[in-house]
């Protein structure tokens, strides 16, 4: 090996510029390396809340600081308060989520009430859609639609990624 190509030995578990526990032969670049497997970065299930109460017609901020790296799977809205309320945004950090203006009705993310049946429980409706890394925010804009004050609740569901 040469002294140039860092590699992780399994023995050592450390990355090393060459260890007498690795055998010689050709390297991946560092980039493409994947990472050991270790237990403390295993992600766990995590639950996030939103709730804010919101005057007729007004759009509301809610904002929420999650204190590790965050990757969301799931996004439920109350159902006794989603007739009410459209989703304007979601946002991670300073970046959308939506690819262009328009409000979704919140109804859209309310669970099934069937929750026995599993088969028909979105339980991944927003995998895929990002991480949201530790110091960023989760922000939605939220509009009541009601003629009255009214109280917004939400969950957002993920896996948290400890570093």
């Amino acid at each position: 090996m040469r002294a140039t190509e860092k590699s992780w030995c399994s023995v050592c578990k450390f990355l090393t510029y060459g260890c007498r526990h690795e055998p010689e032969g050709p390297r991946l670049p560092m980039a493409f390396q994947p990472l050991p497997a270790a237990p403390w970065r295993k992600p766990e299930l995590t639950l996030l809340g939103f709730e804010e109460t919101i005057a007729p017609g007004a759009t509301a901020m809610i904002r929420r600081d999650p204190q590790a790296h965050f990757r969301p799977l799931r996004f439920h809205v109350a159902p006794e308060c989603a007739a009410w309320f459209d989703l304007v945004d979601l946002r991670f950090g300073n970046m959308s989520k939506f690819i262009a203006a328009g409000a979704l009705p919140a109804s859209a993310f309310v669970p099934p009430a069937e929750l026995a049946d599993l088969e028909k429980v979105p339980f991944d409706n927003i995998k895929g859609i990002g991480v949201v890394m530790c110091g960023m925010s989760i922000v939605l804009l939220v509009t009541n639609r009601s003629g009255a004050t009214a109280e917004f609740r939400a969950m957002m569901a993920g896996e948290a990624l400890h570093t």
